[in-house]
């Protein structure tokens, strides 16, 4: 929803405890990405996208798309440790 709502891939950190995890949660926002732009909503964004994506959060989510590689998917000490470098 972020990255419908206009927030660029590299604003976006998506923290978790383990690097297992971290590796579901990137390929799951891919997923999502990826199912949304296909005109389906995934049943967990049913509830905040009830008539589906708005024309304007269609755009923000293409433009997203190309770019989701530069989201911060890691574990909580892997985080700390980007910021502490």
């Amino acid at each position: 929803m972020l990255l419908a709502r206009g927030a660029k891939p590299s604003q976006v950190a998506a923290i978790t405890f383990t690097e297992l995890a971290a590796g579901e949660l990137a390929l799951r926002i891919r997923s999502y990405v990826a199912r949304l732009l296909a005109k389906e909503t995934p049943d967990v964004l049913k509830d905040a996208l009830p008539t589906g994506l708005s024309r304007e959060e269609r755009e923000n989510l293409t433009s997203a798309a190309e770019h989701l590689d530069e989201i911060s998917t890691s574990t909580i000490h892997g985080f700390c440790q980007e910021i502490i470098r």
